[in-house]
């Protein structure tokens, strides 16, 4: 898809549901219900242009427990898996989100973030 036709689904989303309602939506990549992210894009770069949409499209990013450490999955039962608290399978934790999506990937370069260097993300 191309970045003018993108825009042009994007401006028809918003004309037929109305801003308001879209900036109140949750957009969400996986979770207990769908296949995890790993197992529906097996391809690293499209899962980052996924996370990347995902957090700037309007509306609310929701990280789903288990996205974040890169948790798979597919058919149920294994999409309902618990969440694997640590490192596991030679990750560190936080390995499964990509640096472009997660809070602290500007690497502390804003204003505010120099002046309050104890308000991190981790």
């Amino acid at each position: 898809m191309s970045g003018a036709q993108a825009g042009r689904l994007l401006a028809r989303m918003v004309e037929d549901a109305g801003l308001e309602p879209i900036l109140k939506a949750w957009i969400v990549l996986d979770n207990h219900d769908t296949w995890r992210l790993p197992n529906l894009l097996p391809d690293a770069w499209r899962r980052r242009m996924a996370q990347v949409l995902q957090f700037t499209l309007p509306g609310a990013p929701c990280v789903y427990y288990g996205t974040e450490a890169g948790m798979a999955g597919g058919e149920d039962p294994e999409n309902r898996a618990p969440n694997a608290m640590g490192p596991r399978e030679g990750r560190r934790a936080g390995e499964g989100m990509d640096a472009a999506a997660r809070p602290d990937a500007e690497k502390r370069t804003r204003p505010a973030d120099r002046r309050f260097p104890t308000a991190r993300f981790r």
